[in-house]
């Protein structure tokens, strides 16, 4: 999950890179909303690790896990914002 959310990340930042100060193409419209997705599957996932492990909510991993899936959120709102 980890390799997927890199990969993700590269692509988004490879689309900033392309389409600065320009307008987005329906090509580019639709890539993101892929990506969008994406991210929110893998978000989903997430969030049922969290529910099915059992992790406490002071726990460290689990506070780490849950501001991932909220910068997760954010991503996905932003790319859907264009």
């Amino acid at each position: 999950m980890g390799e997927q959310q890199q990969q993700m990340n590269q692509q988004i930042q490879d689309m900033i890179n392309d389409m600065q100060g320009e307008r987005l193409t329906q090509d580019q419209s639709q890539r993101l909303e892929q990506l969008s997705r994406q991210q929110n599957a893998i978000r989903k996932q997430l969030q049922e690790m969290q529910q099915n492990g059992g992790l406490e909510a002071g726990d460290e991993l689990g506070s780490q896990l849950e501001r991932m899936i909220e910068d997760m959120e954010e991503t996905i709102n932003d790319l859907r914002g264009g």
